[in-house]
C-alpha cells in the first residue's frame, strides 16, 4: 500500500489510522451517531441472570481498579521475590504488557530471561 505517491497517502502508513487525529466536530458526530435509538442496546432489557453475572463481575472493584489474583514475581538476577495485588500491577512495575504476565504464568516460562511469575493462592 505504500507504493502510491506521498500526496495520496496522508498518513504515515497507508490503510492505518495510526498517526491521525479527529476534529472535535468529527468526534461529536461519531458520539451522536450511537446515542439514543441508534445505540445497539437501546430498548433491550437485561434478564435477571445477566444482571447477576454483571453484578458478580463488578464485585471487588474499588475506585475503578480491578482487584485480581495476587502475583509473585521472582527476579532471577537478584533472587528477590515481590508480591503484587494483581498481574497488571506486576506488569506495570517490570515494564511489560499484562498479557505477557498471564502467558508466562500459563506456560511456566520466564519473562525476558529475568522474571519467574506465579499466582499466589
Amino acid at each position: 500500500m505504500k507504493i502510491l505517491p506521498h500526496e495520496y497517502n496522508i498518513l504515515p502508513t497507508a490503510g492505518s489510522p495510526l498517526g491521525s487525529t479527529k476534529s472535535e466536530d468529527t468526534k461529536k458526530r461519531i458520539s451522536d451517531s450511537i446515542k439514543g435509538t441508534n445505540h445497539p442496546n437501546y430498548g433491550k432489557d437485561l434478564s435477571p441472570e445477566t444482571k447477576k453475572i454483571i453484578s458478580d463481575s463488578k464485585k471487588g472493584i474499588a475506585f475503578g481498579a480491578a482487584i485480581g489474583k495476587s502475583v509473585e514475581v521472582l527476579d532471577l538476577n537478584t533472587n528477590e521475590k515481590t508480591i503484587y495485588a494483581s498481574g497488571r500491577l506486576a506488569a506495570k512495575d517490570i515494564g511489560v504488557f499484562p498479557t505477557s504476565i498471564f502467558r508466562a504464568i500459563k506456560s511456566g516460562k520466564q519473562i525476558k530471561k529475568r522474571w519467574k511469575i506465579k499466582f499466589i493462592e
